[in-house]
């Protein structure tokens, strides 16, 4: 809760000044049963009133989430825009790595020749340690 004073809390003191004046006056004027006619009438009053600000309040709120959700939409439009725009980039980046032969047979032959001297060191490694 807001202890800020703001339109809607300056409009609901100024209605409760107006009825507590006219609530003495008809009291003044016509005495006890017009207190009661009058407390009936506030209180009827009130719950009208505040049925009043809960639909504005919904109406606000609905209204939000319709912009909210025109925003998503449109993010989300762009968005598979962006998602088709990577998924070509990803298929042009596919096709150069595409390796010949001569490439992949270069390469497995680096490797076993890698893999040779590491099962050579291993060997020697263990040697040495028995």
């Amino acid at each position: 809760m807001s202890l800020r004073i703001g339109p809607r809390k300056a409009l609901g003191l100024a209605a409760l000044v107006v009825v507590a004046a006219v609530a003495m006056a008809v009291w003044r004027a016509v005495g006890t049963d017009g207190l009661l006619l009058m407390a009936i009438l506030t209180s009827v009053g009130a719950a009208l009133a505040v049925a009043w600000f809960m639909l504005q309040a919904e109406r606000r709120t609905m209204r939000r989430l319709e912009e909210m959700r025109q925003h998503f939409a449109r993010g989300l439009q762009g968005l598979t825009t962006q998602i088709e725009q990577v998924g070509s980039s990803t298929n042009e980046l596919a096709s150069r790595i595409t390796w010949d032969g001569e490439r992949a047979d270069r390469f497995l032959t680096a490797l076993d020749g890698r893999l040779s001297r590491t099962e050579l060191l291993l060997e020697m490694i263990a040697d040495r340690l028995k």
